[in-house]
Parts: structure tokens; C-alpha cells; sequence
């Protein structure tokens, strides 16, 4: 029996579809290039606004105690 191998573009279309779909937008256009970048921005947004506390409270940290190891960079 053969299996069928699938191009790396066919699995990314397919990870597209799913997640336009998780993001609730038209799937039938999901596939053309400015839907698919919609999608990601939309997941992008998303993730940012589920983790905006951590966000901001590690900024907070950075502007008290300054950068990790900041003494060891050379720039």
C-alpha cells in the first residue's frame, strides 16, 4: 500500500483552514493569500489580549530591575 505524501504548502493550507475556521471567518476564502494573513493577525491579536497581565507585568519588572543579564551584553 502507498501512502500519499502531502507537500509541506498543502499541510500550511490546511493548518490555515483550521484556524480560519477556529476564528469563525468564511473558510471558502481562506486559502487567498490576505485571509490567511488575517487569520494569523486575528490569532496573533488573540494571544496577546489572552496574555496581556503577564505582558505587562513582565514590563513592569524589566523598567524596576532592569534587563537579565545586562551586565554580560556588548551592546
Amino acid at each position: 500500500m502507498m501512502r500519499t505524501r502531502h507537500s509541506p504548502a498543502s499541510r500550511n493550507n490546511t493548518q490555515t483552514l483550521a484556524m480560519a475556521h477556529d476564528l469563525a471567518i468564511d473558510a471558502a476564502h481562506a486559502n487567498e493569500p490576505m485571509q490567511g494573513t488575517e487569520a494569523k493577525c486575528i490569532g496573533r491579536e488573540g494571544w496577546s489580549a489572552e496574555n496581556k497581565n503577564a505582558i505587562d507585568h513582565y514590563n513592569a519588572r524589566i523598567a524596576t530591575e532592569g534587563l537579565p543579564l545586562a551586565q554580560y551584553r556588548t551592546f
